[in-house]
């Protein structure tokens, strides 16, 4: 752990809660048999005197208590209902300690939600609450869990069904013969095309890995679809009528975990990280938070926001705020950490669209030409390696098929016209888009449809390999690949390919070679490049920053999270969460309108005739 935590508070807090808890459950009902107006009016009193019944518990980072969020008012004006589901015993004698850590967390989580106004329903009933947080309770003891009821999923997805709940939570603890391994893992339901069956469910167990890795002392988070893990679907959440996730929050098997486990104050930190998750997720998904109404508008003046904006509170324009220049990589129905699923990719633009991103293309990214409209903010498209699921053609009659990112981006910007074609696509290799007969007609075809095309080597070289650590080598590969795809472009003779994308991210070792990234000569023919692309790094500055430096934009990974490198939605959301950090266009390319606080940023040099707005 990062910090040490305070037990004896801790304990103090858990406390607290299991006192409401237990004066919930009525010392063992279960929640669905209590008549809670009582209950409910005095928590919410309680909780706005003491900070002790929000269960608040010291974050990893500061030490500081960060309190929880309270939920968006529920569909058809009912409490929104959440079925929680401890996982085990499924036979009996089936893996009877973690089945006893489940229920804790599944008690501590039932308290919190209901606390804050949801209706809950554990599908288990065995031991009580009253038992189970009693000061002499061992975890560890034999006898309580033999008194453990077996139930097998069927029977507790029917158990939620027959309930009719709005949400499903699976509370579960993972076991390695590896002692050593200690991570979280959360997992959703996937078909066999490895779509989600409920539209969100990706990102409630994304939203529930990231909190639950900042809450426990574990290595890392992981979130999985079901199928593509297992190679089959999970069959409580396969039989369940509604959205639902399964978390493996840490391994019991690993020693030091299992004391921490047996401590009630981290299971107590473990239940309000799936709080917390659940709550961010269902305020975004339902009531205008993350992909929904992000769009700002206001500048110095009173007009209105744009179509789809928020005028209440709206932000004034900001164009010395940050940029996002998304990397993509493959699109085709596989997954792995460099590749979108067709499905994905959709759902990446339309959560882009309804966040009030619109596309701009490199180029005018690099030279600062901003021609995005009033109080939207521009996002950067790139596509490296040219592989064939960007851009495949099918049948005889160069029929695009519409399940390759060219496809996608055709299809979507017919149904979306404010969305701009403006992508730029790194090619390396001779054989771009893997179809030798077709490589002169997609590379004119996407130049024709306002699309872009870069440099990204003659071979995916690693420009840090001891090979080019000589200039000759370094152009031939840079200057011989932008030649190849000149020469393609023959409806295009005047076209710069002028931007590149570092493969593997990786520069010259030595700084004097570096100056060949920019320009240099191959086979008598010079190269220039406006802009050199890393590979990660997050969000760009402004072009009219003084730290933005075209030779190093960084970029953000849009792929599955597998590891600990922030995404696509780790961005969405920081800039949900602080949009004040966000470039927000003026709508005037004549104009870089700046708030006050970031006059000193801005070089004047790289404004050019362009007239520096200050607003208050």
């Amino acid at each position: 752990m990062s910090g040490q935590r305070d037990d004896q508070g801790c304990f103090a807090r858990v406390g607290a809660v299991v006192l409401l808890l237990l004066l919930l459950l009525g010392c063992g009902q279960r929640s669905n048999d209590v008549d809670r107006s009582r209950f409910l009016l005095w928590t919410r009193t309680a909780a706005a005197e003491s900070t002790d019944l929000a269960l608040l518990s010291p974050n990893r980072e500061g030490g500081e208590a960060v309190a929880s969020g309270t939920l968006s008012n529920p569909p058809s004006n009912r409490p929104v209902k959440v079925c929680i589901s401890p996982g085990h015993p499924s036979t009996p004698g089936d893996k009877l300690y973690e089945a006893v850590l489940n229920r804790k967390v599944a008690f501590l989580l039932q308290g919190l939600l209901m606390s804050f106004g949801a209706d809950t329903l554990i599908t288990v009933d065995d031991l009580l609450a009253s038992e189970m947080f009693a000061p002499n309770f061992n975890n560890e003891d034999q006898e309580p869990q033999f008194r453990l009821i077996p139930m097998t999923p069927e029977e507790k997805a029917e158990v939620c069904n027959r309930w009719e709940a709005d949400f499903l939570i699976s509370v579960h603890h993972n076991y390695a013969y590896d002692q050593n391994m200690n991570h979280s893992t959360v997992l959703y339901e996937v078909g066999r095309d490895y779509e989600e069956r409920y539209p969100g469910a990706e990102l409630w167990a994304e939203l529930t890995g990231r909190q639950l890795r900042r809450a426990l002392d574990v290595t890392e988070y992981r979130v999985r679809g079901d199928y593509s893990l297992y190679g089959t679907p999970l069959i409580l959440l396969a039989e369940s009528t509604m959205i639902g996730i399964l978390t493996e929050a840490s391994f019991y098997s690993n020693p030091d975990e299992r004391e921490r486990l047996n401590n009630d104050a981290y299971l107590a930190a473990e239940a309000e990280a799936i709080f917390n998750a659940f709550v961010e997720f269902y305020n975004a998904s339902h009531h205008g938070g993350i992909g929904k109404g992000a769009v700002v508008g206001g500048a110095d003046d009173t007009d209105d926001a744009p179509d789809g904006g928020v005028s209440e509170g709206a932000i004034r324009p900001n164009e010395a705020g940050q940029i996002m220049v998304l990397m993509y990589h493959d699109v085709r129905w596989t997954r792995s950490k460099w590749v979108r699923t067709p499905k994905q990719f959709k759902n990446d633009l339309a959560r882009l669209v309804d966040a009030g991103y619109r596309p701009l293309s490199l180029r005018d990214f690099v030279t600062g030409h901003i021609s995005t409209p009033r109080g939207y903010s521009p996002i950067v498209l790139t596509f490296d390696d040219g592989a064939r699921g960007q851009f495949n053609i099918s049948g005889r009659g160069k029929t695009i098929d519409p399940h390759s990112a060219v496809g996608i981006l055709e299809a979507f910007r017919a149904d979306h016209p404010e969305f701009d074609l403006e992508a730029t696509f790194f090619l390396s290799g001779t054989v771009p888009f893997g179809q030798q007969d077709l490589i002169e007609y997609k590379l004119n075809y996407l130049v024709s449809r306002g699309m872009d095309i870069g440099n990204h080597t003659m071979g995916h070289h690693n420009l840090n390999l001891p090979k080019f650590q000589n200039r000759d080598q370094l152009q031939k590969t840079i200057g011989g690949q932008a030649n190849f795809l000149r020469e393609k472009l023959t409806q295009f003779p005047d076209y710069a390919i002028d931007t590149f994308a570092l493969c593997y991210g990786q520069r010259p070792q030595w700084p004097y070679l570096r100056r060949y990234l920019k320009s240099g000569e191959y086979d008598g023919r010079r190269y220039e490049n406006i802009a050199v692309l890393n590979v990660g790094g997050g969000p760009s500055v402004s072009p009219y920053d003084r730290q933005f430096k075209p030779m190093k934009i960084s970029r953000i990974r849009a792929h599955n999270q597998i590891d600990r490198a922030k995404g696509l939605y780790d961005w969405l959301y920081h800039f949900e969460k602080h949009p004040e950090l966000r470039f927000i266009s003026d709508g005037d390319e004549r104009t870089v309108t700046v708030p006050k606080t970031a006059v000193e940023q801005i070089d004047r040099a790289k404004l050019g005739q362009r007239r520096l707005k200050v607003i208050k």
